[in-house]
């Protein structure tokens, strides 16, 4: 498992898919604005997440959240 921390907006609602065995994912991307040489850059982050913490976080994640 694999754990990061990103700071960013979230750009549009989530969507919730279910795999064939019926386990919850939850696909979302996140805004990452950064500086360049002065020069201010926004990276796309494409997440997502898996089971019972999908369920969560289709429930209180919405576009624009931080």
């Amino acid at each position: 498992m694999n754990k990061m921390i990103l700071i960013g907006n979230v750009g549009r609602d989530p969507e919730m898919r279910y795999t064939k065995e019926g386990t919850p994912v939850v696909n979302f991307s996140v805004a990452h604005n950064w500086l360049y040489h002065d020069e201010k850059l926004v990276k796309w982050i494409r997440c997502s997440i898996w089971g019972e913490l999908a369920e969560k976080a289709m429930a209180n994640l919405h576009k624009g959240d931080l």
